[in-house]
């Protein structure tokens, strides 16, 4: 087949499949299209404007998406998601260590929380998400005590 006929998404005379063969431009989705025409196609495949597809962002840890929603978490704090100490965390998902406070360990400042809402129905203490501070969820809490989070 002539180079003209050959699939050339970006328009630069080059053929997709040589530029990826060689390394001239990613496909780390391996769909034998250049991510960067991914994305144009498609700009919800890199919420944090990049140039790189969120998808393979997450899969190779060079973003986060704590809360296993597969959207990066930053993309998720730019569209509302809490993080009141501005770390690039959102805060649901510290809190499920157990880091009440936010200041990025667990310490006994996240243990005097959890106690103060024993029993409670609240997401300050409620580190497993059962919907209630109870014993599980102090052993969650001291299963990180003294240890920086990931």
């Amino acid at each position: 087949m002539p180079d003209e006929c050959k699939p050339d998404c970006n328009g630069n005379d080059i053929p997709d499949a040589f530029e990826i063969a060689t390394g001239a431009t990613p496909d780390c989705n391996t769909n034998g299209i250049p991510d960067s025409c991914d994305i144009a196609a498609n700009a919800g495949l890199d919420c944090n404007a990049n140039g790189s597809l969120d998808s393979c962002e997450l899969a190779s840890g060079t973003a986060r998406d704590c809360n296993s929603n597969g959207v990066i978490d930053s993309c998720d704090i730019a569209a509302g998601a809490a993080d009141a100490d501005a770390d690039g965390r959102i805060d649901r998902c510290e809190f499920d260590y157990g880091d009440f406070n936010l200041n990025g360990v667990v310490n006994g400042q996240d243990l005097a929380i959890m106690l103060s809402n024993w029993g409670l129905e609240t997401p300050l203490g409620d580190v497993n998400r059962d919907g209630v501070v109870n014993a599980a969820d102090l052993a969650a809490l001291l299963s990180w005590w003294g240890i920086p989070l990931p």
